[in-house]
């Protein structure tokens, strides 16, 4: 079987869904039977653990004028399966990765598009293009009708399949003895200190601003694992609160980090926080990174609250800052069980599974 993934962006060009991409492909890329390819943006590099996969000629940009090569390196390579990836911070405002679906349809290709995330009025009026095709549709979220207006919704229950298949930690395991924790506190100035760490993108709906309100500066620290732009209006605001008198010193960023490094600044913490303005979701795989590491997570959801012992997690409601600042008094530096989210090996394989029933119905169809 030949799997071919569209994406905008892949390693080690910044983008959440690139990550997503280069794990599920390597995954794949072991398994039995699956010949796997990327089309993406130039600069992109397989990453060492990606042995099998291979990177098809790379492009410039993602315009109209980039569908003619497109179509030429599909034809080319001929994969059993097109699998494409919706959004990517690599298509930028492109609209060609929007008809795709269609005109590979057109040429006999079996499609599968994934959509990572929630769409409003507008964009979701950009991908009906995409919601027309009668292909086959993988959510991350297990109910996806709320994430996007109900007349694209009306159009996507016309597609052969939607099928859910949860994402897992975009990095990996590690384990710190004392005193490699130790270390990792000093470095952020947490000597006898509670360490607090924040992992993602710093955009505004992740509501990283709320971090210098629920922690104390007299008794915490905080260190964001992220990079801060300066020409960012909210990275700025951002950065101007790491400044303000009351933090001053007590507030780090460390840039962009690689994953096991990443890794080790969340296993040295006391408690990754994460105070989503709309609630953590399924998509959210910052959560599941601190989890990976045993690390208590602090974060918000409209449907649960409170402490969950066997998830090591204190979920509050949005917007709840007293909640949260009383969660985080009680129960920082709390350890539990590594959480068992999805590995990559179970999510390749049910993305193999889907495949192979497509594969299955047209030969039947044949």
């Amino acid at each position: 079987m030949k799997v071919l993934f569209i994406t905008g962006s892949f390693p080690p060009l910044k983008c959440g869904i690139g990550d997503y991409t280069a794990l599920l492909a390597s995954a794949l890329a072991r398994s039995d039977g699956a010949t796997v390819g990327v089309l993406t943006s130039r600069g992109a590099v397989c990453p060492d653990e990606a042995i099998g996969v291979e990177l098809l000629p790379l492009l410039d940009n993602w315009e109209m004028d980039s569908l003619g090569p497109i179509l030429r390196i599909i034809s080319t390579w001929q994969p059993d399966i097109v699998h494409i990836q919706f959004p990517t911070r690599g298509y930028g405002r492109g609209k060609m990765p929007l008809l795709l679906p269609l005109l590979l349809a057109l040429r006999g290709f079996s499609v599968v598009q994934t959509w990572h995330e929630p769409l409003s009025l507008m964009r979701g009026l950009r991908y009906l293009p995409c919601a027309l095709m009668q292909d086959s549709l993988v959510t991350v979220e297990p109910d996806f009708r709320p994430l996007v207006p109900a007349f694209l919704w009306r159009l996507l229950q016309r597609k052969r399949r939607i099928r859910y298949i949860p994402v897992g930690a975009m990095i990996p395991t590690v384990q710190l003895a004392a005193d490699e924790k130790a270390a990792l506190k000093h470095e952020f100035a947490a000597d006898g200190s509670n360490l607090l760490a924040y992992f993602g993108f710093a955009i505004p709906s992740k509501g990283v601003e709320a971090l210098f309100e629920i922690a104390d500066p007299a008794v915490d620290r905080l260190v964001l694992v992220c990079e801060l732009d300066p020409a960012d209006e909210y990275h700025r605001r951002i950065k101007s609160l790491m400044e303000d008198g009351r933090w001053q010193g007590k507030a780090f960023t460390t840039g962009y980090l690689p994953g096991e490094d990443a890794a080790r600044v969340l296993a040295a913490a006391d408690v990754a926080l994460f105070p989503f303005v709309a609630g953590m979701t399924r998509r959210n795989t910052s959560v599941y990174a601190a989890q990976a590491q045993g690390t208590f997570v602090l974060t918000t959801n409209v449907e649960k609250q409170g402490y969950s012992e066997s998830e090591n997690i204190y979920y509050a409601l949005p917007g709840d800052l007293e909640g949260l600042r009383t969660a985080l008094r009680r129960y920082c530096g709390q350890q539990g069980g590594r959480a068992a989210t999805a590995d990559w090996a179970a999510i390749a394989a049910a993305h193999l599974d889907l495949y192979r029933e497509i594969m299955t119905e047209n030969s039947q169809g044949d």
